[in-house]
């Protein structure tokens, strides 16, 4: 009998130091976010969610964030860095600065064998279901985002004026697709014409300096479609300082709280939103998941592994609802259900 209990009690205590052991490896993990500049509100929002995320699974201040500065080899050190630090310890959601770079982040994620989502960028050629470590790639339809955008303004102008555009990373998915989607409006409306295009790196200064340009070398200019809204921003910054704020519409993409503020003052005409804050925590959501075992990305379907979502249209009409959720409100997101069969944005009317 006390062979018996002496059995039972050292089988207790096994039991009992292993799920120490698990809950101090589970602590010890971290949740490295990189995105690209510091200085965009979007990118920031990013970093949001993360730490989101980590506070809701009991690991507060457990996330990282890396901006890169849009700079590829950046990126490339700071993830580097981050998994030499880590080891097998942390998972990764990576916005790529550009569809190139992320060959080199897959190869070094997947030997060192760490667990992680790609948002945005991709070659077309690779895909997360190749890859044991590679758990999802989440997109929103950019080329939509770009169509919708400009045909707003087409709308506006009743089918007929000049429009300037301003471009993204030239390398960059978000960026091509959102630039082929305006061009197809174009296509549909001859009597709209593209006076110019340039790219502004999604940056809001070189949008404010081109912009300036274009209202020099264009004087005739009724619309700015521009890829993002941090150059949205730069772009209403440069229309004030000639006083022509609301008098040539402008266009974004993103939903940052800025824009928002200036669709509904009558500086922006439209943006979409991709919701930045659920793409920094829904991207470890996956990732965590993944690195605790409660889900093998290799069983799961390609619809579970690669995402492409829809980003709804803000325009003065609807922009309201948004301010009311995303600036004046916190929304509490769903991290525990990381396949949502379509995402919608959180929204209470």
């Amino acid at each position: 009998m006390n062979k018996k209990i002496l059995l039972m009690s050292i089988v207790a205590l096994s039991l009992i130091l292993l799920m120490g052991i698990t809950a101090i490896a589970t602590d010890k993990v971290y949740f490295g976010t990189f995105s690209k500049g510091m200085e965009n509100p979007y990118c920031v929002e990013w970093g949001k969610g993360a730490e989101s995320f980590a506070k809701s699974v009991g690991l507060e201040g457990h996330d990282k964030i890396f901006f890169c500065g849009f700079d590829s080899e950046k990126q490339l050190d700071d993830l580097r860095a981050f998994v030499a630090d880590k080891g097998p310890n942390c998972t990764v959601n990576i916005d790529p600065n550009q569809s190139p770079d992320v060959r080199p982040i897959v190869e070094l994620l997947e030997s060192k064998g760490i667990y992680f989502v790609t948002q945005w960028n991709k070659p077309e050629d690779m895909n997360p279901w190749d890859y044991k470590y590679w758990v999802a790639h989440i997109t929103f339809s950019d080329y939509d985002s770009g169509y919708n955008t400009a045909m707003e303004i087409i709308k506006t102008l009743n089918g007929k004026g000049n429009i300037a555009a301003l471009q993204g990373q030239l390398a960059n998915t978000a960026a091509t697709e959102r630039f082929r989607g305006l061009e197809a409006a174009l296509k549909e409306y001859p009597n709209i014409k593209l006076l110019d295009n340039q790219s502004a790196n999604w940056l809001r200064q070189k949008a404010y300096d081109i912009t300036q340009n274009y209202l020099i070398s264009y004087p005739k200019i009724d619309a700015i479609w521009c890829a993002n809204d941090n150059m949205a921003l730069g772009t209403v910054e440069a229309l004030r300082s000639q006083g022509l704020a609301g008098k040539i519409y402008v266009t974004g993409c993103d939903g940052i709280a800025e824009a928002f503020e200036m669709i509904k003052k009558g500086e922006m005409l439209a943006t979409v939103l991709s919701d930045a804050h659920w793409q920094g925590g829904i991207g470890h959501s996956l990732a965590y998941k993944a690195y605790k075992g409660e889900l093998n990305p290799s069983s799961l379907p390609k619809d579970k592994r690669f995402f492409k979502y829809q980003a709804p249209l803000i325009t003065k009409k609807n922009v309201d609802i948004y301010i009311k959720n995303y600036i004046k409100g916190m929304l509490k997101y769903d991290w525990d259900n990381p396949f949502p069969s379509d995402h919608k944005i959180p929204i209470k009317k």
